[in-house]
C-alpha cells in the first residue's frame, strides 16, 4: 500500500510539471500571437496632436505625423538654406475608439504643422556684450566685421597711409539659436549696424536756449540743426518754437589711425603800425604779406570719419611767409555824450582778438557756409575779449571745441572756438583786451587757429567789418 501511494505521489508531481511547462508554452505562444497585432493597433491607431498643450487635431496614425514632420522640417530647410532645430513640443495621443480611418491624412497634417516655430543656430555679433544682429555662420560674421571697417577707410585720401583700423568697443560673435527670420545676411547686417538707433524728437525752444546749447544738450553740431529745420534762416530762436532733432548713431566706433603729408601755406604775419595823424578806424596795407609754404606730415585719429586728434610728426619750411604792414589811425575825437576811449559797448567797434592772418573768411566754403574768420595762431597764443562784456559760455562746445561767448551791449555776441586754455569764467565781466583764453585746436580743428565770430541779434555777420 505504501509502495502505490508513493507511486501515484510521482505520478501526481510529474503531471503537476508537465502542466506547468505546457502553460508557460501556451502562455508565450498568446504573447507571439497577439505582439503583431498590438503594434499593427498602436502605429495605426488614429492619433490626436497637440503643439504645445493646444489640441490641433486627429490624424490617422503616428506613421502620418512622422511623415507631415519630416516634409514641414525639409521644407524650411530648403528655403532658409539653415540647419533647423524644432522649437514647439509636438505630443501624439492614442485614441483608440476612434474610427481607423477617422483623422487627417499626410497633406492636411503638413497643413496645420506648418505653422511650427524652429530655431536655426546662427552667429551673434555683440557689442560690449549685447546682442546686435544675428548672422548664418563665422564666415558671415567676419564679413559683416571687415565691411564695417572698410567703410570708414574709404574716407582717408590717397596722401594718407593707414596705420590701424580697430574698433573701440569690445567686440564678440557667439554661437546662438535664433529664429530663422532674425539671421539677416551680411550686407543687411552691416547697413542696421551703420544705421545705428533713429532718435527723432522734438524739442520745444525755452527761455535762454540757443542753437548752440540745445545741439551741445542734445551731442548734435549746429550744423545738424541748421539741416534738420531748413525753415532757420538765422541763429534767432522764439519761445515755445518746436525744433526738429533728427539723429543716428552707429552701434559700433571704428577707430582709424593714419598718417598724411600735405603742403600747406604758412599765413603771413601782420605787422600793425599806429599812426596819430589818422583817425581812428583808419586801416591802409602799406606792404602787402605773401604766405610761405610748408610741407607737414600729420599723425590723424577718427571715430566714424571724425577727425578727433590731429598731432604734427614733421614739418618743413618750404618758403618764409613775408609779413604785412598795416597802417592803423589812432587818432581818438571825442564824442559829445563823452564816451571813454577804450570802451567798446554801444559803438559797434571791436578789437582784433588775436595778431595773425585770416587763414578763412566769412562766407561760402566748399560746400558749406563759414559763420565765422579763422585768424591764424600757435598753440598757447593768448586770445583778448574784443570788447567789454560779460561772459554767457565758457566751456565745450561741439565741434567747436572749447568755446567762450562774450555779450556785450547793443546786441552784440562774439564767440572764440578752439581754445586750448580757457582764463573765464560764465558770469564774469570783461575789459577790452582782457586775455581770455588761449589759441588752441580743440573740436573740429584742422590746426591751431582761431576762430571767431560776431552775432547781431543772433544773427552771424562779417566779423571783419566790425574790427579796429
Amino acid at each position: 500500500m505504501q509502495g502505490f501511494s508513493g507511486l501515484w505521489a510521482k505520478v501526481v508531481q510529474l503531471r503537476g510539471k508537465w502542466q506547468q511547462k505546457h502553460t508557460l508554452q501556451a502562455l508565450l505562444l498568446a504573447i507571439l500571437i497577439c505582439l503583431p497585432g498590438v503594434y499593427v493597433a498602436y502605429a495605426y491607431c488614429p492619433q490626436e496632436v497637440s503643439v504645445n498643450g493646444q489640441v490641433i487635431g486627429i490624424a490617422k496614425n503616428r506613421q502620418i505625423v512622422k511623415a507631415a514632420l519630416a516634409t514641414v522640417e525639409d521644407a524650411k530647410c530648403q528655403t532658409l538654406s539653415y540647419q533647423l532645430e524644432l522649437v514647439d513640443q509636438v505630443v501624439l495621443k492614442n485614441r483608440f475608439f476612434l474610427a481607423p480611418r477617422a483623422g487627417a491624412d499626410q497633406a492636411e497634417m503638413v497643413t496645420l504643422l506648418s505653422t511650427l516655430n524652429y530655431a536655426a543656430q546662427g552667429i551673434a555679433i555683440q557689442v560690449n556684450g549685447e546682442t546686435q544682429v544675428v548672422v548664418a555662420d563665422p564666415n558671415a560674421a567676419t564679413q559683416v566685421l571687415d565691411k564695417l571697417k572698410e567703410s570708414f577707410i574709404t574716407v582717408a585720401g590717397s596722401e594718407e597711409t593707414i596705420k590701424t583700423v580697430t574698433f573701440i568697443e569690445e567686440i564678440n560673435c557667439v554661437p546662438v539659436w535664433a529664429v530663422p527670420g532674425e539671421i539677416l545676411s551680411a550686407e543687411a547686417a552691416v547697413t542696421h549696424i551703420l544705421d545705428g538707433e533713429e532718435a527723432d524728437a522734438n524739442y520745444i525752444v525755452k527761455k535762454g536756449d540757443s542753437l548752440w546749447s540745445i545741439a551741445r544738450e542734445h551731442d548734435l553740431r549746429v550744423a545738424d540743426l541748421m539741416e534738420a529745420n531748413p525753415e532757420l534762416t538765422s541763429e534767432a530762436l522764439a519761445l515755445d518754437q518746436v525744433l526738429r532733432l533728427n539723429r543716428s548713431k552707429p552701434l559700433v566706433t571704428v577707430m582709424v589711425t593714419s598718417e598724411k603729408t600735405a603742403q600747406e601755406a604758412i599765413p603771413f604775419p601782420v605787422e600793425t603800425q599806429e599812426s596819430k595823424d589818422k583817425p581812428r578806424g583808419y586801416r591802409q596795407v602799406i606792404q602787402a604779406g605773401v604766405h610761405g609754404a610748408r610741407e607737414v606730415t600729420y599723425h590723424l585719429v577718427r571715430h566714424n570719419n571724425q577727425v578727433v586728434t590731429q598731432e604734427v610728426l614733421q614739418e618743413n619750411i618750404l618758403e618764409e611767409p613775408v609779413k604785412q604792414v598795416v597802417l592803423q589811425g589812432t587818432q581818438v575825437t571825442v564824442a559829445s555824450r563823452g564816451l571813454k576811449e577804450s570802451s567798446s559797448e554801444g559803438s559797434g567797434r571791436l578789437s582784433w582778438p588775436l595778431r595773425g592772418g585770416i587763414t578763412s573768411s566769412y562766407g561760402t566754403r566748399g560746400s558749406g557756409f563759414h559763420r565765422g574768420i579763422d585768424i591764424n595762431g600757435n598753440t598757447g597764443d593768448p586770445i583778448r575779449a574784443a570788447g567789454d562784456g560779460k561772459v554767457i559760455e565758457a566751456g565745450w562746445s561741439g565741434g567747436y571745441g572749447k568755446l567762450i561767448a562774450i555779450k556785450h551791449s547793443g546786441g552784440i555776441v562774439t564767440r572764440y572756438a578752439h581754445c586750448s586754455t580757457l582764463n573765464v569764467k560764465p558770469g564774469e565781466r570783461v575789459a577790452r583786451g582782457e586775455v581770455i583764453g588761449r589759441v588752441g585746436n580743440t573740436g573740429h580743428s584742422t590746426g591751431s587757429h582761431l576762430h571767431f565770430e560776431v552775432l547781431i541779434n543772433g544773427k552771424t555777420v562779417n566779423s571783419t567789418k566790425y574790427l579796429r
